[in-house]
């Protein structure tokens, strides 16, 4: 199952953050392939993280992902992976930033 660490800012809900990040990616998707299905699943599990331990914890669980689905034996070795050498999120979107900048 795939898997996110994200800190949403503190007036955001992870649930508006979650409804943002699958509309996005479900309508680039849908203007690439020309489709209007949908392709989540319905709803999500959070959990907050409680400490530095549970950080770790989960943070190897998604580097460890790619390799339980057997696409590479090494997490460093899948490219769309954080444990992956050289790996820069991408930058924040300018209606992000705009956002942060009007609730600072």
């Amino acid at each position: 199952m795939p898997a996110l660490l994200l800190t949403p800012a503190n007036d955001i809900t992870i649930e508006h953050v979650t409804q943002l990040i699958k509309g996005g990616y479900s309508h680039a998707l849908g203007s690439i392939l020309g489709r209007k299905r949908e392709i989540w699943q319905r709803g999500f599990t959070d959990h907050r993280i409680r400490d530095d331990a549970d950080y770790v914890h989960h943070r190897d669980y998604i580097h460890n992902n790619p390799v339980e689905r057997m696409l590479v034996s090494d997490p460093t070795e899948y490219r769309y992976c954080s444990a992956f050498p050289g790996f820069k999120p991408d930058p924040w979107p300018a209606a992000v930033k705009a956002e942060i900048s009007k609730s600072a």
